[in-house]
């Protein structure tokens, strides 16, 4: 099982709400993966609140058939920082707020 923070890059876009989050729920499902917390960061001007609705949203679209508590649970988790990763400092910034492994 794994336990440490995820870090998304590019989290607003289109391979995070297909296939990212999706594989994060069925992992959480199958009782695979412990995460403390998966952070999605990218350039929009979004908050975790709207970050959440999004990735809820396309989850009822394309995974409807997940196990809902699995998918409450991955959605409790997610947090959203507004960054461009490729200024150093930012993306340091956002790693450096973690006590625990990152994964990127």
């Amino acid at each position: 099982m794994i336990s440490t923070h995820f870090i998304i890059l590019g989290a607003t876009r289109d391979l995070t709400s297909r296939y990212l989050i999706p594989a994060l729920v069925q992992l959480h499902a199958k009782e695979q993966i412990l995460s403390e917390s998966i952070i999605g960061v990218s350039r929009e001007d979004w908050d975790t609140e709207r970050f959440r609705r999004h990735l809820a949203d396309r989850l009822q679209q394309q995974a409807a058939d997940f196990p809902q508590s699995s998918v409450k649970a991955v959605l409790q988790k997610l947090q959203y920082r507004q960054a461009d990763v490729t200024q150093k400092e930012q993306l340091r910034k956002v790693i450096g707020e973690r006590q625990q492994p990152v994964a990127v």
